[in-house]
């Protein structure tokens, strides 16, 4: 899900996996191959995610460490809830979608206005944010940054 969000790097792959299974153990192994990642980036990946307090190590199997999803962390509670968001609303989107007798699936006329509704509306929401943006205090930009360089 995050992948689809913010991109194909490789700490968000990893995240992605975390957050889609947050009580299993992982090697560092497990989390290059599972995000299809070099060992020397997945040993950077995780000492900035351990830094972060979002991957915590478990236990150790002979000379082998597991890591495991922070979940007691405050960035992650917020990455979980985004993600479980995220996933609820699409799924609620679908069932709208599914349930509106309004909206014939094969209406070429509905779908043509629909879609020129939402770009309308894109546009529109997206000058508005450009405006919100510029207006924003030095506190929220430094909020944002803080959260990019921790995905990043």
């Amino acid at each position: 899900m995050l992948v689809d969000l913010c991109g194909d790097y490789p700490q968000v792959k990893v995240l992605d996996l975390l957050l889609s299974q947050p009580w299993q153990e992982f090697t560092k192994t497990d989390l290059a191959r599972s995000g299809n990642v070099s060992r020397s980036t997945i040993y950077q990946v995780v000492d900035n995610l351990e830094s972060h307090d979002i991957l915590i190590p478990t236990r150790k199997i002979a000379n082998t460490q597991l890591y495991r999803l922070n979940q007691n962390s405050p960035p992650v509670k917020i990455l979980m809830q985004l993600v479980t968001d995220l996933v609820e609303g699409n799924s609620l989107a679908i069932k709208e979608d599914e349930q509106d007798p309004k909206n014939p699936k094969n209406d070429k006329q509905t779908l043509n206005q629909d879609y020129h509704e939402l770009n309308g509306d894109k546009l529109k929401s997206s000058e508005k944010q450009t405006k919100e943006l510029q207006n924003e205090s030095k506190s929220g930009k430094e909020i944002t940054e803080s959260y990019q360089t921790l995905l990043f």
